[in-house]
C-alpha cells in the first residue's frame, strides 16, 4: 500500500481491529490520545504497552514519513498486533517484544511517546521517556487505576515536564434494549499529557 495515500484521519471502528483477549484502547480514547500527542507527519513515535496495536495503527496511518515502535511484552498480544499491522497495511510499525524498561536502550530517541501499559514500572518508564525526548517532545499516558494516575502525575511534575494536562474520558454508548435505547457506560480512562521543555533540562 502507498503510505502517502492512506486516510489521514483517525476513527477506525473498534470492531475492525482483531483483539481476542488482548486489551484494546477504544476509539474515543484513541482520538483524545492522538490529539494530545500533536503528531507531525515525520515523527518517530514509541507506543509502550501496545496491546492489540489499535493506537499504533491509528498513529502510523497519520505518519506519512514517520514511524511507530510498538513495544509489548505478552506473546499473545504480539501476535494480535502483527495481524492488525498487516490488516491495515502499516509497514511503518516496528514491533519490539520486551518487558520494558528492559530493552529500551535500543531506542535512543523518540519525538513522541505513548504509555498504555507499564507492567508496574510506570515511574521508571517516565524517567526513560524524559531522557530520550527532545525539547518539545510529548508524552501521553492512558491509565484506568487511581494508583497509576497518582504515580504518573507526581512523576511528570517532579521531572519538570511542562504543559501538563489531565483529562478523564468517560464514554457512554447507546445500545438497544428491546424497543428502547439505553446509554451504557464504559470504563473511564485518565489521559495525562505533557511536553518536555528546555528550561527543565
Amino acid at each position: 500500500m502507498n503510505r502517502k495515500k492512506r486516510p489521514v484521519s483517525v476513527g477506525i471502528a473498534d470492531c475492525e481491529f482483531e483483539r481476542g483477549k488482548v486489551p484494546m484502547t477504544k476509539a474515543e480514547v484513541r482520538a483524545v490520545t492522538l490529539a494530545k500527542l500533536q503528531l507531525m507527519n515525520t515523527d518517530l513515535v514509541v507506543d509502550l504497552g501496545a496491546g492489540s496495536g489499535s493506537l499504533s495503527v491509528e498513529a502510523a496511518r497519520l505518519l506519512t514519513e514517520g514511524s511507530v515502535i510498538a513495544v509489548e511484552r505478552k506473546a499473545e498480544a504480539i501476535e494480535v498486533l502483527k495481524r492488525n499491522c498487516k490488516k491495515f497495511g502499516c509497514e511503518n510499525i516496528r514491533i519490539m517484544q520486551t518487558e520494558a524498561p528492559t530493552g529500551l536502550e535500543q531506542i535512543p530517541y523518540a519525538d513522541k511517546v505513548m504509555i498504555g501499559g507499564s507492567g508496574g514500572h510506570l515511574a521508571e518508564l517516565i524517567h526513560w521517556v524524559y531522557g530520550i525526548l527532545p525539547v518539545g517532545g510529548r508524552l501521553v499516558m492512558n491509565m484506568i487505576t487511581l494508583e497509576n494516575l497518582h504515580i504518573g502525575w507526581e512523576t511528570i511534575q517532579n521531572l519538570g515536564f511542562d504543559d501538563l494536562e489531565l483529562v478523564q474520558v468517560a464514554v457512554s454508548k447507546g445500545k438497544g434494549v428491546g424497543a428502547y435505547t439505553m446509554m451504557m457506560g464504559e470504563n473511564p480512562v485518565y489521559v495525562i499529557s505533557a511536553r518536555k521543555e528546555e528550561n527543565h533540562g
